[in-house]
């Protein structure tokens, strides 16, 4: 006699007509399994990652024992595989990894992936750019969404503005959203006719508009260069404005070291220079720094008037003795490969010496780092072939220079990193100016007037001493370095900042105090007192209530660092979306130009703002 038996018997053993025990190693639990019911055996085994099916089979009960269980296969589980869209694919392709969407059509490589994730591939590239249209405006949806449910939370935003113009002459405005984490990068506005500082504003507005971004409501302050449209419109702006540090750096050390001379003809020294960086590129080694042809033209050459800069007479003769054995060795092979030999002997790889650019001043921190450090090799190659020396005078004047461009390198560094703010940037350029201050040198000393100076025009010594004090809890004092705003000037800056970003708790506070003010509602102001008894029993003490006037929440805070009320707190945060310089532009221009070039620069507005756009989707979303 036969009947049918579940599969779950495999991984059971029957010790009683009410219960089964699990034979999975290691398992000692028992099943009940009355009336027959097998649910609670085939539940049991799912949590050893066993699936076990309603199949029965065929087995003798009288004769045969029951089967000692099988080994089951543990049913592997097959992640979840996210496939791309092919909306998605050709993005990547053309924003993240910059191909053209010509090269993109006739590319085998990405026409056999595509196939492989059954798609068809596209024969034209009109339609390459269509699906990436697509795919931009559906992100671009996706961002407006993400930033909507930030506004909800009153999350507030800096952003950085600059100009830009491309190889093909076109101008275009960039917008960049920052909060304390991370950066979302709007895109680049095209300017059609000439920019003034009310123009500007207006292409703020809107794009900002577009992504549903409020500009008074929800935009702390504005970074942007010194140029005189841009301070202009930090003055229209309902948003605080704050300059750029690094412009101000840059500015600083032009004017110290170098000095402007008459130009017969700039187009030729321009001509000349492009034509060294051509003739002496090497790409060899991964720590060279070598420019390429594109970085010299006129727009970055500082011409004023008719002046271009020139080193600093006391150290003239240094860095010109240097830019010419640097040349000397780098225009021929054979000159480059004896320098090279003694380079390899005491260094013990291939070093080449580098050839700074007068229109960046920190392609000569390198030049002179690189230079000192293979001098003894430079003066050897130098005897071997029969020519002058590089004199130990010289080299102490290129030390000099050195020690005071160095550090002020490493805090052009510090200050352009994305997680900096105004609190590291204050402490950045105090250590600059100790860093000058300790080397005690006429030349330092003149590099530190001229910065003090600049950064005087650029600094928002409001903000910055608003946020010392929500971050401290005390009022900054002014020091040998730079002043601060007063106690009256600190919270009439809290005051303006909070009435317009936070204007309901501002009528809160507006509205408590005033309930504090008349007598003939004392009967009703017993149960806020009641109510305000019991928060500030049940409260932790880093909590201020939030029924307390701005003045007194700035004076707890004084006395207690921890006691940073709700609305400070939030004050506090929008502060911290403040960068110090305006380098997130910058970097947008620099992936712009990647995209613009010499063999693609027919490529339209719209696309290269998608293309801007996408890339750094890409990036924030590390895919």
């Amino acid at each position: 006699m036969s009947s049918k038996k579940s599969l779950v018997w495999d991984s059971f053993n029957k010790i009683s007509s009410d219960g089964a025990k699990c034979l999975v190693e290691g398992c000692k639990v028992t099943i009940s399994i009355k009336g027959g019911n097998t649910t609670g055996m085939i539940n049991h085994l799912k949590t050893h990652g066993i699936i076990v099916s309603d199949k029965r089979i065929s087995t003798k009960d009288n004769n045969d024992e029951l089967q000692p269980a099988k080994k089951s296969k543990t049913s592997e589980k097959l992640p979840f595989v996210y496939k791309e869209s092919l909306e998605e694919i050709f993005s990547k392709c053309a924003a993240k990894d910059g191909i053209s969407f010509n090269t993109i059509v006739n590319s085998e490589a990405i026409q056999g992936y595509v196939n492989k994730c059954n798609y068809k591939m596209p024969t034209s590239s009109s339609t390459i750019r269509k699906y990436v249209m697509n795919f931009f405006e559906e992100k671009k949806a996706e961002t407006k969404k993400a930033l909507e449910n930030k506004i909800k939370y009153q999350e507030k935003f800096t952003i950085t503005v600059d100009e830009w113009t491309d190889i093909a002459m076109r101008r275009y405005l960039n917008v960049t959203l920052q909060s304390i984490e991370k950066q979302i990068v709007l895109g680049l506005v095209p300017i059609i006719e000439s920019c003034t500082s009310e123009k500007t504003e207006e292409l703020v507005f809107k794009r900002l508009q577009e992504f549903g971004v409020d500009f008074k409501k929800d935009i702390v302050a504005s970074i942007h260069d010194g140029a005189t449209v841009m301070v202009k419109y930090g003055k229209i702006i309902s948003a605080e404005s704050q300059c750029c540090y690094n412009h101000a750096i840059h500015l600083s050390v032009v004017e110290t070291f170098y000095r402007k001379k008459k130009v017969v003809d700039i187009e030729e020294e321009i001509e000349e220079e492009i034509e060294e960086e051509i003739e002496c590129s090497f790409d060899e080694d991964e720590d060279e720094q070598y420019s390429s042809d594109k970085e010299i033209d006129a727009e970055n050459l500082k011409v004023i008037g008719n002046e271009i800069p020139e080193f600093h007479p006391n150290y003239k003769s240094a860095l010109d003795e240097m830019r010419k054995i640097i040349k000397f060795f780098r225009k021929s092979s054979v000159r480059t490969e004896l320098l090279l030999k003694y380079v390899i002997k005491k260094e013990g790889k291939r070093l080449r010496l580098i050839l700074d650019i007068k229109t960046r001043w920190s392609s000569l921190v390198s030049a002179i780092a690189r230079f000192l450090k293979l001098a003894d090799s430079i003066n050897l190659a130098l005897r071997e072939i029969g020519s002058e020396i590089f004199s130990e005078n010289n080299i102490i004047l290129l030390k000099q220079i050195l020690k005071i461009l160095e550090p002020v390198k490493l805090a052009v560094s510090e200050l352009s990193k994305q997680n900096s703010n105004l609190l590291t940037a204050e402490a950045t350029l105090i250590y600059i100016f100790e860093k000058l201050k300790s080397i005690n040198s006429t030349l330092a000393l003149e590099f530190q007037k001229s910065l003090k100076a600049r950064l005087d025009q650029r600094r928002n010594k409001h903000l910055i001493s608003l946020l010392i004090m929500l971050h401290l809890g005390v009022y900054p004092k002014a020091n040998e370095f730079f002043n601060y705003s007063t106690k009256t000037e600190i919270k009439n800056t809290a005051k303006s900042l909070i009435n317009r970003l936070y204007p309901s708790e501002m009528q809160d506070s507006k509205s408590s105090d005033e309930v504090e003010d008349h007598e003939e509602v004392e009967v009703e102001n017993e149960y806020f007192k009641l109510q305000k008894c019991i928060i500030s029993f049940t409260t932790p003490k880093s909590k201020i209530s939030k029924h307390l006037s701005l003045d007194k929440e700035l004076k707890m805070l004084e006395v207690d660092t921890r006691k940073r009320s709700d609305r400070l707190e939030n004050l506090y945060k929008a502060l911290l979306t403040i960068k110090p310089t305006s380098t997130a532009s910058e970097c947008v221009f620099s992936v712009a130009g990647n995209f613009i070039t010499t063999l693609r620069n027919s490529l339209n507005t719209t696309t290269l703002n998608a293309l801007v756009f996408l890339k750094y989707y890409f990036l924030n979303k590390n895919v």
